[in-house]
């Protein structure tokens, strides 16, 4: 993308093809295409009902890229429903970030590890890693038929503490 916009490859071809992919994209996930992404009831994007967050991840971060480029241009996106300032898709971007750090969705729950108000983010997380005691207070080694018996955090927190995974 920064090729083509800095104008060092011509915008015609594969170029011109991944160019339109991308605008396709940010447009659907800032709602302003012909094909929106969906969204929960808190207004968080939703791809897919597992793992969703890495991929509002990823889109934000790509937004934030093109927007930078925008910027740099003075230009805007068009989009189907309507042009869209960087300004505009920072404000997308700022939306989506304050709903996974729990600024903005509607049970003010971080879902970044380590990081909330009151400790209110995920305390049981699903990785081997997190799930079993760590090595400088228990230096026995924990096969994975232990581990995953330890590991059980249905019922209580994972007991090493993880911060800053999504």
């Amino acid at each position: 993308m920064q090729l083509v916009l800095e104008g060092k490859v011509k915008n015609s071809g594969k170029w011109e093809e991944y160019k339109r992919y991308a605008e396709e994209f940010i447009c659907a996930c800032i709602q302003k295409g012909s094909n929106n992404v969906n969204r929960t009831p808190g207004g968080l994007i939703w791809f897919l009902p597992w793992n969703n967050v890495q991929y509002v991840a990823t889109a934000t971060l790509a937004t934030t890229v093109y927007s930078i480029y925008l910027e740099a241009k003075h230009a805007s996106l068009n989009c189907p429903a309507g042009s869209a300032t960087p300004s505009d898709l920072i404000a997308s971007i700022k939306s989506q970030v304050d709903y996974i750090l729990g600024v903005s969705n509607l049970i003010n729950m971080s879902y970044m590890v380590g990081f909330g108000n009151g400790g209110n983010y995920p305390k049981q997380i699903r990785h081997r890693g997190a799930s079993i005691i760590s090595i400088k207070k228990e230096a026995t080694p924990v096969t994975c038929k232990v581990a995953s018996r330890l590991g059980s955090t249905k019922t209580r927190p994972t007991p090493t503490c993880w911060t800053e995974p999504l």
